[in-house]
C-alpha cells in the first residue's frame, strides 16, 4: 500500500501548532522556532494523551499544573505558536485554523532514548510531578520491565499512532495495542498524518534546511534536552539488556510507528535506501547509548 503526504505552503497569518512526539529533538526545535518567530503568545505544555490511565493530576506542583492542560478548552485560545506534547485532536479542537506540523524519529531508537532519558531524572526534579514520578521511576528497572509495564503504555506503545488518534479509535489507555487492530489503526493514522501541513523525519540530512525554507525564516539549530549523564548507580551494560525477548518487545512497541516513519522517510528522501538509513540510525544510537550507560 502506498501513502502520499500532501504539503501545504506556510501561511504566516495562521497559527503554527507542533505535535511534539517525545524524544524527537522537539525541545530544541521549540526553542529555535520561538526565538525566531517571536510570537505574541507562545503556548507550550502537555495534554492528557501521554499520561494514559493516570489520574493523579492533583498531586502535581502548581508550576506543573500550569502546563498540563486536562481539556483542550483549558489551552489559551489566542496563541500564535503552540508547541508541546499535544495530540492532533487537542490542537485541531483548540486551533482549527492552525497549520499543524510534526516530526518523526526512528521509533525503536526513540524508545531507547526515552528509557535512558527518564532513567537520568533525579528525585528532586521529579518531586514536582507528584504521583507521576512513580511512573517515571519505572525506567530505573530493566528495559524489559519498562517495556512490559502497562502503566507506561501511553509512553512506550506506538506513541505516534496514539498521539495521532487520541482520544478514541479503541486504543486502550492502560493496555498495549492488539495486533488485530493494526490495519484499521494504521489507515486512520496515515490519514491524520497526511492532514499535517508539514512533517519530516529527523534523520533527514536536510531536515533543518528544509524546515527553515518551509517556515520562511532563518533559525539557529540548538541542541537542548539531550541525555548526557546517567547516574552512576543506574549504569549498566546495554548489550545485556538487549536479549531476544526484549528485542521482541521493542519491535512490538514500535511496529506501527515504524510503518509511519518508513513511509514518511521514503516521501522525504526518495533517492535514499531507507533500510540502510534505519540500520545506520540503529547502530549509531545503540553505540551512543551503550557509552552513556557503561559503568565507569
Amino acid at each position: 500500500m502506498k501513502y502520499e503526504f500532501n504539503d501545504a505552503a506556510r501561511n504566516p497569518h495562521q497559527p503554527l501548532a507542533m505535535m511534539h512526539i517525545p524524544k524527537t529533538a522537539g525541545t530544541s526545535l521549540m526553542y529555535d522556532m520561538s526565538a525566531s518567530l517571536k510570537p505574541a503568545l507562545d503556548v507550550r505544555g502537555f495534554d492528557r494523551t501521554l499520561f494514559g490511565a493516570f489520574k493523579g493530576y492533583s498531586t502535581f506542583s502548581e508550576g506543573v499544573k500550569k502546563v498540563v492542560y486536562l481539556e483542550a478548552t483549558d489551552i489559551p485560545a489566542n496563541a500564535n505558536l503552540i508547541m508541546g506534547h499535544f495530540s492532533h485532536h487537542s490542537l485541531k479542537a483548540r486551533y482549527p485554523e492552525a497549520q499543524q506540523i510534526t516530526f518523526l524519529r526512528e521509533p525503536l531508537i526513540r524508545l531507547l532514548s526515552l528509557w535512558i532519558f527518564w532513567r537520568c531524572q533525579r528525585d528532586e526534579h521529579l518531586a514536582a510531578w507528584g504521583e507521576w514520578a512513580n511512573i517515571v521511576k519505572l525506567s530505573r528497572l530493566s528495559l524489559k520491565e519498562f517495556l512490559s509495564d502497562t502503566r507506561l503504555a501511553g509512553q512506550t506503545d506506538n506513541v505516534t499512532v496514539r498521539m495521532l488518534l487520541w482520544p478514541g479509535s479503541g486504543i486502550p489507555l492502560d493496555q498495549f495495542i492488539e495486533a488485530r487492530s493494526d490495519n484499521e489503526l494504521l489507515a486512520q493514522a496515515f490519514e491524520r498524518l497526511n492532514s499535517f501541513s508539514y512533517s519530516d523525519v529527523i534523520e533527514n540530512p536536510s531536515f533543518s534546511e528544509r524546515l527553515k525554507k518551509w517556515i520562511q525564516i532563518d533559525m539557529p539549530s540548538s541542541r537542548l534536552n539531550e541525555t548526557t549523564t546517567v547516574p552512576e548507580h543506574l549504569r549498566l551494560k546495554l548489550e545485556r539488556e538487549l536479549d531476544n525477548e526484549t528485542l521482541e518487545l521493542l519491535q512490538q512497541r514500535s511496529r506501527l510507528d515504524l510503518q509511519l516513519w518508513t513511509a514518511l522517510a521514503k516521501r522525504r528522501l526518495p533517492e535514499c535506501d531507507i533500510e540502510a538509513l534505519r540500520l545506520q540510525t540503529l547502530m549509531g544510537g545503540v553505540a551512543r547509548y551503550s557509552t552513556l550507560l557503561n559503568p565507569a
